[in-house]
């Protein structure tokens, strides 16, 4: 949720579009990739989406 308060003060956010987005996600007390994932179940955050999502940063 600290994340998302500071997205609210982050220049690259200082759009109406984007101030909605965040206060919504602030409302409903998630953050957007957490939903979006919630549906696939953990097997495929763990087994899938972690691993690829740190090979693209480069920690894998």
């Amino acid at each position: 949720m600290n994340a998302l308060e500071s997205e609210l003060e982050d220049p690259r956010f200082q759009t109406e579009f984007w101030e909605e987005q965040i206060e919504l996600q602030l409302d409903i007390g998630k953050k957007a990739e957490q939903q979006a994932l919630a549906s696939r179940g953990l097997d495929f955050v763990t087994d899938t989406y972690l691993p690829e999502r740190l090979e693209t940063m480069g920690v894998l």
